[in-house]
């Protein structure tokens, strides 16, 4: 085995980049791990994927509402029947998308304001992409130009509460099972 190489002083690098030399040969070299991506480069890259809705489109976050346990379950109810009468592969937070979007989109783009959500008795958190937070953002300044007061959670809960009366309001009962995770199975054909 060969002895070790003398390490160079301090002196002896610094004057060897001033001079410009790479001397490879009295040393050896040694490999680096390659620098790992920024956290933010690397959330920011795996946010920009797009799904195959429209609604799931990038960067999906959490948002907390306020909602009454009625509306919630009677939502729930809705959405296992869409996705049973309809056969679409959906998950829930999907289906909440997909409500909040198509009430979003009526007529002049801030939904219809159709009852007040004081009676809210629960905080619950729902998943939206960031197209669905944009469209909640211009309808509630929208609703603020009008002199409404609106926020994220009253549109959700608006929308929820919408999805339901098309369903059939009070006559649909209310869930209180949990739902199953993920998207839905598509029956055989």
């Amino acid at each position: 085995m060969s002895p070790r190489p003398r390490r160079r002083s301090l002196a002896e690098r610094e004057a060897e980049a001033i001079q410009g030399a790479t001397s490879t040969t009295s040393r050896t070299t040694t490999r680096r791990k390659p620098t790992p991506p920024r956290r933010k480069a690397a959330a920011q890259a795996s946010t920009n994927t797009t799904n195959t809705t429209d609604t799931t489109a990038v960067s999906a976050r959490s948002v907390t509402i306020w909602v009454d346990t009625a509306t919630w379950g009677r939502a729930q109810t809705v959405y296992l029947r869409s996705t049973a009468t309809t056969g679409q592969q959906l998950a829930w937070k999907e289906w909440i998308a997909q409500t909040v979007s198509a009430y979003l989109n009526q007529d002049d783009g801030t939904g219809h304001q159709q009852r007040d959500t004081a009676s809210a008795s629960g905080q619950r958190s729902v998943w939206l992409p960031g197209t669905v937070i944009e469209q909640l953002d211009h309808a509630v300044a929208a609703r603020a130009m009008a002199g409404q007061a609106a926020t994220r959670s009253s549109l959700i809960v608006e929308a929820l509460a919408h999805a339901v009366d098309a369903a059939g309001g009070a006559d649909v009962p209310i869930f209180t099972g949990r739902l199953p995770r993920g998207p839905r199975p598509r029956p055989r054909t």
